[in-house]
């Protein structure tokens, strides 16, 4: 049985932030287990004589509100089922890079209010660049956290025009098309006779570039050729080993830097190229939302192990992953409550499974018709029962005044009245600032 303590319902948070005091005990700036915690709480009220008199508490309710003032006191808002536990892999992660041991890797899995922004006209190709990645990798530079969002992950979208002309960090040239492995971020690009080129230059300097390729007997002895800053070619060539293939390469010292990719021989598949500062170790935040995608997407594991997005979430985990998990899409589509609902729990066991946290992010208001658009919180009430029981945080972005409404989202201009659910620029920015403060929790920082 669970010992239980007296504690005066009024004073309740003032007598556990007193009691912190007396233990010595900041959760704000160290980690600590909650119920460790509610223990040493209940200890130090014993030793001290501290009877209240209103009610009975257990340890693991006492835990549960202790989260709750911790969130409170650190500025965070719109977020539940946000403790230690359900952060636990984001804290570890955060933790190795301070030790120098790797990168904390994030990611974004959603749809298009995820993987971009809509400014409908100007400046239209920075639609990809500025999306809710950068605007997190740029708050967390700003608080004097190394971090980078200077990748690129797939094809979104409607065909490769359509995809180039809203990224300004991406060129295409020649025979390079659209292509049709299935992996995080879309689909691959397709590099496989001669002329076929493409070029992506990061937004923030970088010295180190890994690149991202189908690798498997069909594609077997096929030669692409990287070249930076229009330099000497090193060339990538596959093998017969079924894998995504990553291949590094320096890109001279740490500045700005374009990487150009080209067809050499044989049929080529490009899945993303990830640039970084090899110097230091920093919060990465990998794009691989899916414009147009689904919930059954999200899973969609075709072509493993050469490509497949649960595939690539084994092979190269976050430790990490958010986003909205394409239920937009899949309610526009008419697909069953119950069926995204298995669908967006089959993607949070994958992600447990690779060793990483998931946060769910609540997509902005939808004031379209399509589908199933007006149950649209049928489905976000299903998707956040089942973080609740899977052990998921959730960030509900629909709770923050200025998304409540359409109307109030594009008053504040965070969307657009002739757009029926994409953020804007200033969308995506104030998006982030809201998520910011819940991922810096779940990395043990105040």
């Amino acid at each position: 049985m669970a010992t239980k303590l007296k504690l005066d319902k009024q004073d309740y948070e003032k007598t556990i932030i007193e009691l912190q005091g007396l233990a010595g005990i900041s959760p704000i700036s160290r980690n600590i287990d909650a119920r460790d915690f509610a223990a040493k709480v209940i200890r130090l009220q014993t030793a001290a004589g501290v009877n209240p008199v209103s009610r009975t508490i257990s340890e693991g309710e006492l835990a549960a509100k202790i989260i709750e003032v911790q969130v409170a006191l650190a500025g965070i808002g719109f977020a539940s089922n946000l403790t230690t536990a359900t952060t636990a892999r984001l804290r570890a992660g955060y933790q190795a890079m301070l030790a120098g041991t790797r990168n904390l890797n994030l990611a974004v899995m959603g749809d298009s209010t995820d993987r971009g922004v809509d400014e409908t006209a100007v400046p239209y190709n920075s639609q990809y660049p500025l999306s809710v990645a950068e605007q997190l990798a740029a708050l967390f530079r700003a608080d004097g956290i190394p971090s980078g969002a200077n990748n690129w992950y797939g094809l979104s979208g409607t065909s490769l025009n359509d995809y180039v002309i809203r990224d300004s960090r991406i060129t295409v040239a020649g025979t390079a098309a659209m292509g049709s492995s299935v992996i995080q971020g879309g689909a691959s690009m397709s590099l496989s006779s001669a002329t076929a080129a493409m070029t992506f230059t990061p937004q923030q300097p970088c010295d180190t570039a890994d690149i991202y390729t189908v690798q498997n007997s069909a594609f077997n002895g096929a030669t692409l050729a990287a070249r930076v800053d229009g330099g000497a070619a090193t060339n990538i060539v596959q093998n017969a080993t079924n894998t995504i293939r990553k291949t590094t390469i320096p890109l001279g010292a740490l500045g700005a830097h374009t990487i150009q990719i080209s067809w050499v021989s044989g049929a080529n598949a490009l899945f993303g190229i990830d640039c970084y500062d090899s110097s230091r170790k920093e919060v990465t935040v990998r794009q691989w939302a899916q414009s147009g995608g689904t919930a059954s997407q999200m899973i969609d594991n075709t072509g493993s192990p050469s490509s497949g997005r649960i595939n690539q979430i084994n092979l190269f985990p976050p430790d990490c992953v958010f986003g909205d998990l394409g239920i937009i899409n899949s309610w526009r589509n008419g697909t069953a409550v119950a069926t995204v609902k298995t669908q967006c729990e089959s993607l949070i066991d994958a992600v447990h499974a690779a060793g990483a946290d998931f946060i769910f992010t609540v997509p902005p208001i939808d004031s379209g018709a399509a589908g199933a658009t007006a149950s649209q919180q049928l489905y976000i009430d299903a998707v956040t029962a089942s973080c609740n029981a899977k052990g998921c945080a959730i960030f509900n972005l629909r709770a923050a005044p200025a998304w409540s409404t359409k109307a109030a989202s594009d008053a504040a201009g965070f969307t657009s009245a002739a757009d029926f659910v994409h953020p804007r620029i200033a969308g995506q920015a104030n998006k982030a600032a809201l998520l910011k403060p819940i991922l810096r929790f779940g990395m043990g920082l105040s």
